[in-house]
């Protein structure tokens, strides 16, 4: 076992630790629903795991809300990922709180790795570890229903994984799978920020690794362009048909900035343009005082923490003029879609909590030189750093005490609901939807749908429904009609649904609901939500793995076949 690896054995138990002591109480009571956004983001995992257990399949389309609306393409959808599929066997709320416990230990062990990777010791790497994992930042969004931003969590095996790269090139791999995750668990947000952390870390670099790091770089960017494609592609036909409209107005002051990082409750007034969950990120008296001990230190050895600090808290500080980093980002594609510039604040914390970490290394190097006690003390910096951020960001996690969801009978016809947001995660399961849209896309919401228990489907013209009923994704009809006449669906129509090949009859493209032109007689009509390029996208995701599966094979036979080279006895 190398040193270092004997070194880094404290991280497991300590990032579990962590992360029960600042989680648990969401287990206390098991099935207690979230509060803030979480019923829109539970409504998904809902919708999937009841598609999988009613249907049989994972659906491409959510029934339940705006009306219909596509879950394919929508960036946020997390029912994509590997944590869903727990849901079948614990539930949908269980599911998720595993999968923000297990996000939330990744922060913490990530992160202490990190620090040790780069020098610091086992308690400074304790102190960097619980103000990442432990900060307000993760605390007020992933407990708020921010649940695309559990993804930043992977923040430290990123920037672990593209440090290793150009000196073992099977990292490439860990990054665009890392990436490839991000966006499979509908993590749309972290992603264009990573790439943005990668080319920032990657420029800090160049001068030392230049073109190893190119290669390596270049492949690891084609190996996660591929494994996002089954996402990236629906999300970009998405927002295409449907752009998302931003404006820059949000930015922050100092005062702000200083509340964000040492409010311990919500302030009386707000600090930016968003509710405070979009700005809480404790971290406190301690870890402050930490990193700027931490200066010293890193100006000497980690130069690029301060200089991260500050290119990001620029960017944090939002709408500053023409020429300041939002703004100017906001010229590139994605990143013209981003609105929220407090957001930052995740790599903001990364780099104070390493120059904290620094800051109780560059502590105990000066109480060494002049009493044996610098551990003792190290020790209890740690647990009072602790002690201080449970304090303040448990009790922004201990909020879970919405409604279980609902184990009533579904209606026994699917139709549009008047039930309030706060049943929204019910939907699914009562099978029943609704015409209002709670969605960033900026979907329009679909005029003429009519709410309660009626027939889903109406003719315009001489003629009836005599049956109507409802899959997956799935609608289908039987109509006897006297002449040619169009029949209405109770739902969004969208030029992703098909009819079956050979049925008769024209989907009307311009309708904001799904309407149908069709001759007279009797007639089965089999209408399918079929997104577009469904399978070359999810082909160039396979492909990506199959890059990646390899290239790691690659570089670890050529790893393999290097001569060992033995000791001179002499």
């Amino acid at each position: 076992m190398s040193r270092r690896t004997a070194a880094s054995r404290w991280a497991l138990p300590f990032a579990l630790g962590a992360t029960a002591a600042f989680w648990v109480v969401v287990f206390l009571d098991p099935q207690a629903t979230g509060w803030g956004d979480w019923q829109f983001f539970h409504h998904m995992w809902e919708v999937g795991r009841v598609g999988v257990e009613r249907y049989g399949a994972l659906p491409l389309w959510d029934a339940h809300h705006c009306g219909g609306i596509t879950l394919w393409g929508n960036p946020q959808a997390q029912v994509y990922g590997p944590f869903f599929w727990l849901s079948l066997w614990v539930g949908s709320t269980v599911a998720i709180k595993l999968y923000l416990a297990f996000h939330v230990f990744a922060a913490f062990h990530g992160m202490a790795l990190l620090a040790r990777r780069h020098g610091l010791s086992i308690r400074g790497a304790m102190v960097a570890s619980l103000a990442f994992g432990g900060s307000g930042y993760f605390a007020w969004h992933l407990a708020g229903g921010h649940a695309p931003f559990a993804p930043f969590a992977f923040t430290p095996w990123l920037l672990l994984a593209w440090q290793r790269a150009p000196s073992d090139p099977r990292h490439a791999v860990v990054v665009a799978l890392l990436m490839g995750l991000t966006l499979w668990e509908g993590g749309v947000y972290p992603l264009p920020y990573f790439v943005l952390l990668l080319a920032f870390d990657a420029a800090t670099r160049l001068h030392r690794e230049k073109l190893r790091l190119v290669w390596v770089g270049a492949a690891a960017a084609a190996l996660a362009l591929l494994l996002c494609a089954g996402r990236l592609i629906p999300i970009l036909d998405t927002l295409a048909e449907h752009p998302r409209e931003t404006d820059l107005l949000d930015r922050l002051d100092w005062n702000a900035v200083w509340s964000m990082l040492m409010a311990r409750t919500e302030p009386e007034h707000p600090v930016g343009a968003y509710s405070w969950p979009e700005y809480g990120a404790y971290l406190g008296p301690i870890v402050l005082l930490l990193a700027t001990f931490g200066l010293a230190r890193a100006w000497k050895k980690e130069r690029v923490w301060i200089v991260g600090l500050l290119v990001f808290g620029a960017l944090m500080l939002g709408n500053k003029g023409p020429w300041s980093p939002w703004r100017l980002i906001h010229h590139l594609p994605v990143y013209d879609s981003l609105r929220v510039p407090s957001r930052f604040m995740i790599f903001v914390t990364l780099y104070l909590a390493l120059l904290a970490g620094a800051g109780l290394d560059q502590l105990m190097g000066r109480l060494r030189s002049v009493s044996g006690a610098s551990a003792a003390g190290a020790t209890l910096v740690v647990i009072l750093l602790g002690f201080d951020l449970l304090s303040v960001n448990a009790r922004v996690i201990d909020r879970w005490d919405g409604a279980a969801i609902t184990t009533d009978a579904p209606a026994e016809r699917f139709h549009l609901t008047s039930l309030p947001y706060a049943r929204y995660a019910d939907f699914p399961q009562l099978n029943v939807g609704t015409g209002i849209c709670y969605d960033p896309m900026d979907v329009p919401s679909v005029p003429g749908l009519r709410a309660g228990d009626r027939p889903q489907a109406t003719i315009q013209g001489p003629g009836r429904v005599t049956s109507l009923g409802r899959g997956l994704d799935h609608v289908w009809a039987e109509v006897e009609l006297e002449a040619p006449a169009r029949m209405v669906v109770n739902q969004r129509g969208g030029s992703s649904w098909q009819l079956d090949q050979g049925q008769s009859g024209t989907i009307d493209r311009e309708a904001a609901r799904l309407e149908v032109e069709l001759p007279a007689g009797s007639h089965r009509i089999d209408l399918r939500y079929r997104p577009k390029k469904l399978g070359l996208s999810l082909g160039l995701s396979a492909a990506g793995a199959l890059g990646c599966l390899l290239w790691w094979l690659a570089f670890a036979w050529r790893r393999n076949r290097r001569p060992v080279v033995k000791a001179d006895p002499s």
